[in-house]
């Protein structure tokens, strides 16, 4: 099912349907710059979720595609937490919006159309709708801040910095931008990887088709061991995970690196080599082997950023989603975003958005607390490692 609308100075297109996807492939392929607004791996995240629905909007202008959203509406469970630890969960209907899932011209009039039609969907068929990690600059971010009713606007927005790293011509000068201490520690390490060590430290390059199955079991045995496992961030050895996989590596798209230790794997990294970026996915650790200095995780990273300069077009890494200390300490751009949570003007949406609310005001006091008196990272830390050893 699609709907059209008439705007004054443009024609809005809205898609429900997987049927009419396709006959937008051209357009929506002259839009699309991120792989979270790749036509193919969208279609590939809904063949694998049939309970999922599309929601999809264009902007024309005679006859023209000029700006567009790829959403995903689907039922999850809305987790109410504090720190890492979640309480109870609300299950939720939702529109989804991933970074860079939204292209084109996104000039002021077009986000107000367009944050007209998210709000109708919330009024009309989901509980929430996710933008996650949007750039805060951006007019819809700004909009989306302040248009919708107090009651239901998110007032414990995630805000924070999106780091990128602007790769030089060679790994050598990579290194020669690091502190003389620093650089001479991760060389060290990194030198260890390339002669037989005590250690067993050891590494692979996944980049082929034929590496799939191995890589996404190995990653796997790593993330059920990692903290990111617990809150949801971790890589997930999947049918959906393998189908996007595919897709990238047949285009030669898809880059991953895994560490090993007497051939057990340890350490992982992977990412998509989109144009001239490559935009990391997922790392993970195993926190048992915690003999090395600096760290399996920081060592894998470095060999990563060599294989980058080195070996690829690649002018630069996007870091991702989420504060993480080491992108503050190799990122060369930061760039301020948002994610918002959008609650229906209903008497659940509401509810939910109100205790949502009311848990973080705790979380932060005792977080305020634990900074005052100086034990905030440390407690923070122990809960990861925590994290980490359970099953």
């Amino acid at each position: 099912m699609s709907r059209q609308r008439l705007h004054e100075n443009f024609v809005v297109t809205t898609i429900r349907s997987r049927e009419k996807i396709e006959e937008m492939r051209e357009a929506w392929e002259s839009l699309q710059g991120l792989p979270n607004a790749d036509i193919d791996l969208y279609l590939a995240t809904l063949d694998a979720s049939p309970e999922a629905e599309p929601y999809v909007v264009f902007f024309w202008r005679d006859g023209k595609p000029l700006g567009m959203l790829a959403g995903q509406v689907d039922s999850f469970e809305f987790p109410i937490s504090i720190g890492y630890k979640t309480l109870f969960t609300f299950r939720l209907r939702g529109l989804t919006v991933l970074p860079g899932a939204i292209q084109g011209d996104l000039s002021e009039e077009f986000s107000e159309t367009l944050l007209d039609a998210i709000l109708q969907l919330a009024r009309d068929k989901v509980d929430v709708v996710r933008l996650i990690d949007m750039p805060l600059a951006s007019n819809l971010a700004s909009l989306a801040m302040r248009r919708p009713l107090w009651l239901c606007r998110d007032h414990v927005r995630w805000s924070g910095r999106h780091w990128k790293i602007i790769l030089p011509d060679s790994s050598d000068a990579f290194f020669q931008r690091l502190s003389r201490k620093h650089r001479r520690t991760l060389q060290k390490a990194c030198e260890l990887l390339e002669h037989e060590n005590p250690e067993g430290l050891s590494y692979e390059v996944f980049t082929r088709p034929d590496q799939l199955e191995r890589f996404c079991n190995d990653a796997e045995q790593i993330a059920q061991k990692s903290y990111q496992r617990q809150i949801g961030a971790s890589f997930v050895n999947s049918e959906l995970t393998l189908r996007k996989l595919s897709i990238l590596a047949e285009r030669r798209q898809w880059r991953a690196y895994i560490m090993y230790v007497h051939e057990c794997p340890v350490a992982y990294w992977a990412g998509t080599h989109y144009g001239s970026t490559f935009y990391t996915d997922h790392t993970g650790r195993d926190p048992s082997y915690n003999q090395f200095n600096p760290g399996t995780g920081t060592i894998l990273f470095m060999k990563m950023m060599e294989d980058l300069c080195d070996n690829t077009d690649v002018n630069e890494v996007d870091l991702g989603f989420g504060d993480y200390p080491y992108k503050e300490r190799f990122g060369d751009e930061g760039e301020s975003t948002v994610t918002l949570l959008l609650f229906a003007p209903t008497l659940f949406g509401i509810s939910v958005n109100m205790v949502r609310t009311l848990f973080w005001w705790v979380e932060r006091s005792a977080s305020f607390i634990l900074e005052h008196i100086g034990l905030r990272s440390r407690i923070k830390r122990v809960w990861r490692d925590r994290l980490s050893r359970e099953d």
